[in-house]
């Protein structure tokens, strides 16, 4: 495999629902711009949030002037998740289904041949491995636009904290981050594993759309891409997707933002988290309004 299994979660957790919007989320505040201005109301310094996107796109790694600024004049960045050892021997165990059973049982033959020949061919996942992946594993991965030929955003912004020898935290634990998708019930993971299988020509198609969304820094945009895909789906793919965007991005919102108010309560910090998490009424960034942080873009071109 190109990428270790704890990548993959790191690449998908939050951009993996970026994918499932269409008919979840309606555009809301905050629909544009990825750099945010923190002011918490105590007074202390202030922060800034960013909106990363988990994919390794070389455009995407040129960060900004705006983004470099604040993340040097921070005094700590906090990620969504701080990748060690025993975070990914405990995501490397929870994406295998237990002994004595197969991803081929679960799905049938004729679904599990159309998956095990796309995580071998696209992913380069060898047929030994898919068999005993857990279907959330199998579906993260087909989310993916292709095997891992380098690192995400996250992975930069770490990497440049430590040069600049800054403390790096984590907003969740791998195990919350893991159970949020243990918690969808096996019947959905599999109705959504046959779903990208059977779409997934028009799933990459959408990945390559998003990025260039995100370039813009138009959440709002994003969220409409599955809007032809959608309606040819069925109601019950629907609803699956429905609950995962509620456990995997809308249900960590409130959680993040609690976490953020508190580094921006101590001042000076930088974050990151998955763009969508910012967008929208039940986002981070209105979250920490009603708190009473006031909020305010940095555009990344320098203009006002």
């Amino acid at each position: 495999m190109s990428s270790t299994p704890l990548s993959q979660l790191r690449q998908a957790l939050a951009g993996l629902a970026l994918l499932l919007l269409a008919g979840s989320a309606a555009a809301g505040p905050f629909g544009q711009g990825l750099l945010w201005r923190i002011e918490p109301p105590g007074g202390a310094a202030p922060s800034h949030i960013y909106g990363t996107v988990h994919v390794d796109d070389a455009r995407a790694l040129k960060l900004a002037q705006p983004v470099r600024d604040a993340l040097a004049a921070s005094g700590q960045l906090a990620l969504e998740l701080v990748t060690d050892a025993d975070s990914a021997e405990a995501f490397a165990a929870a994406s295998q289904l237990p002994e004595g059973q197969s991803l081929g049982a679960l799905l049938g033959a004729k679904d599990y041949a159309l998956v095990e020949d796309i995580l071998r061919n696209r992913y380069g996942i060898p047929s030994y491995v898919a068999e005993r992946m857990a279907p959330w594993s199998a579906y993260v991965t087909l989310n993916l636009p292709g095997p891992r030929m380098g690192f995400t955003v996250d992975e930069l912004l770490h990497r440049i904290a430590l040069k600049q020898n800054k403390p790096v935290v984590a907003l969740e634990t791998v195990e919350a981050q893991i159970g949020a998708m243990q918690g969808i019930p096996m019947a959905q993971q599999l109705l959504l594993l046959r779903s990208v299988a059977g779409h997934h020509d028009e799933v990459v198609k959408m990945v390559k759309q998003l990025i260039e969304y995100y370039l813009r820094e138009d959440l709002d945009g994003i969220l409409h891409l599955q809007d032809a895909l959608d309606a040819s789906l069925g109601d019950d793919v629907r609803a699956a997707q429905d609950a995962l965007v509620e456990r995997v991005l809308i249900g960590r919102n409130a959680g993040m933002a609690q976490r953020t108010a508190k580094l921006a309560d101590a001042g000076g910090a930088f974050v990151a988290v998955g763009a969508l998490h910012l967008q929208g009424e039940r986002g981070v960034l209105a979250e920490l309004e009603r708190r009473g942080y006031r909020v305010t873009r940095v555009p990344l071109d320098g203009k006002r």
